[in-house]
């Protein structure tokens, strides 16, 4: 009987309400409070923290948190929902108060309410419970159209954001088919519009047209399309325009269409339409002019940032220079790509590149006008450059120019690409490099007037890939100052040389990032196993791949020793 008392009375002790210890500082009643509120006597608990915050201003944070418990557990839901939105305007960043507004909807079943808590939390917060919020927006989402979250999905083995993560991850043929899996992934696939927010119709083949009813089918399925992709040849351009307007896809953001035929005047009231709130637009096909387009982007797509146009034609007329000033900028393109563009002269292109200060990466493929007009013009326009890619057409016409010292870029250009062209000398590269201190990516592939003195005059410090594919002019003495000048470097292409010796493989193998070599189609005459195996052994902690293929001269052996001795994914 004693040990039953006694356990009794160990039992009660732990059992009974704490009570609140005397107060003598602010803390003290902190503690008070927390400790009327475990205690579920929430409006002694309430009006504690409510003194402390506005009177004291002390744990502003956690007593605000208080607060709002104390009203969820007294049934006062549009109070807590009130400081929730108080809260939300003091500290706007604070991911927390959008949570809990959005949880308190949630369990009234007012999901269109609670998404919009969480909408609005992805537009300004950016902390650690972004990802939570996304995904707790996928449920919600559900909730909007079924009017009910389900924690689990298909057969009540996933999640409902796992399921719909699953599903994201097909292409469009791939979903379809899945709706005919059962009756329950069909409602779950169909009813869920997150799934077909992006749609992709590609198909290369001429005689293949894309069927409307198709493209209506899924537009009408689709509750907030964001990304369309159309690459289809010879179809009904007109009728995928006007498909877009009658569903009203004003919300996209990528819009791509290739290879459509279409009428202009369609064009540009559709895109004055869906234009709004594009971020991406890429063209190709001979219905629409770069000209006309360059044109009416500024006045229909206010918010484009990255554009692409490959296979159209320019211009009835050569451009107008002396306009430039009176023509609207293209203030927000930050990434332009001008592929295959049919009759371009470097008055388009001077005319296109003065009107987009924002620019940081151009891309020309393909490009009918030469390296050094573009150069020229690249020294009075687009002050924010950072990537530079250039691709001559093979069928541009070779004129001579000069290229005077005093027009060097002074531009910290990131990345080079100047690739196949017959009119890049050592003077040019120099002047182009002899500003850009940052670059860190430098390919000059198959210009093979370069010599020494291209690369070797200063040195280059923060680059880490360069390709030297078919460069014939440098020697071997030039690479290895080349690579001795680039202390992190860990990419490098010297494919297609012949002067390939020992004193590369031991200049590589003092490169303590490297990760990648390339001598494919290399001549390999003067290298010597000992050079290879020392080359493997100083690397092999870094070097992920090195490239022999189609090499001549190089023997089993070296082969052999350098497969085996690197690494291939975590063996």
């Amino acid at each position: 009987m004693a040990i039953l008392f006694l356990l009794s009375s160990i039992v009660s002790s732990l059992v009974k309400p704490i009570e609140p210890k005397s107060c003598e500082s602010l803390m003290d009643i902190f503690e008070t409070a927390r400790t009327y509120f475990y205690n579920e006597n929430y409006i002694e608990a309430y009006r504690l923290f409510y003194e402390l915050e506005y009177t004291h201003g002390l744990k502003r944070t956690q007593s605000s948190w208080f607060q709002i418990q104390c009203f969820i557990r007294l049934g006062h839901w549009r109070q807590a929902i009130d400081k929730c939105h108080e809260l939300q305007q003091l500290e706007p960043t604070m991911s927390h108060w959008y949570m809990i507004a959005s949880d308190i909807y949630t369990d009234r079943f007012e999901f269109s309410l609670a998404w919009e808590e969480l909408y609005q939390a992805t537009l300004k917060t950016r902390d650690d419970a972004y990802l939570e919020i996304c995904s707790n927006k996928r449920m919600l989402q559900e909730g909007k159209h079924l009017g009910i979250v389900r924690t689990d999905i298909l057969n009540g083995l996933l999640p409902y954001d796992i399921s719909c993560d699953i599903f994201k991850r097909l292409d469009l043929a791939s979903l379809t088919k899945c709706t005919s899996v059962s009756k329950r992934w069909r409602t779950f696939l169909v009813s869920n519009g997150y799934l077909w927010n992006e749609l992709y119709f590609d198909n290369k083949k001429i005689s293949v047209q894309l069927d409307m009813n198709t493209l209506h089918r899924y537009l009408e399925r689709a509750k907030r399309v964001s990304k369309i992709s159309v690459r289809y040849q010879q179809t009904d351009g007109d009728g995928i325009l006007m498909a877009l307007a009658k569903y009203e896809c004003y919300k996209l953001h990528t819009l791509v269409l290739s290879d459509i035929i279409c009428t202009p005047g369609l064009f540009f009231n559709v895109l004055e339409y869906v234009g709004s709130r594009l971020k991406k637009l890429q063209w190709g096909g001979v219905s629409i002019r770069l000209n006309d387009l360059i044109d009416n982007l500024p006045k229909l797509c206010k918010q484009l940032t990255q554009l692409t146009i490959h296979d159209c034609f320019t211009s009835l007329h050569d451009a107008q220079l002396i306009s430039v000033k009176k023509l609207p900028e293209l203030k927000y393109i930050q990434q332009l790509e001008l592929n295959g563009i049919h009759g371009l002269t470097a008055s388009h292109l001077a005319n296109i590149l003065l009107r987009c200060p924002e620019l940081v990466q151009l891309t020309l493929k393909r490009c009918l006008v030469n390296i050094i007009p573009v150069l020229n013009i690249l020294r009075v326009s687009c002050p924010k450059l950072q990537y530079f890619e250039y691709e001559r057409n093979r069928y541009s016409e070779e004129q001579q120019f000069t290229v005077q010292k005093q027009c060097m870029i002074k531009k910290d250009w990131v990345r080079i690409e100047i690739k196949q062209t017959n009119m890049l000398t050592d003077s040019i590269v120099h002047n182009l490099l002899y500003y850009n201190h940052l670059l860190e990516y430098l390919d000059l592939s198959g210009n093979m007037l370069l010599s020494d003195e291209a690369l070797t005059k200063q040195p280059l410090r923060y680059l880490k890939e360069i390709h030297l594919k078919e460069c014939y002019g440098i020697n071997e003495r030039g690479i290895e100052r080349i690579i001795q000048q680039s202390p992190l470097l860990e990419i490098i292409s010297l494919s297609c040389l012949v002067v390939i010796n020992n004193d590369i493989f031991y200049a590589l193998a003092k490169s303590e990032y490297l990760k990648k070599v390339d001598f494919s189609y290399c001549k390999l005459s003067n290298v010597s196993f000992e050079a290879i195996k020392y080359f493997i052994d100083q690397r092999k902690s870094t070097l992920k791949r090195c490239i022999f293929d189609y090499t001549t001269h190089l023997s089993v052996e070296a082969l052999v020793y350098t497969i085996k001795n690197l690494k291939r994914g975590v063996i």
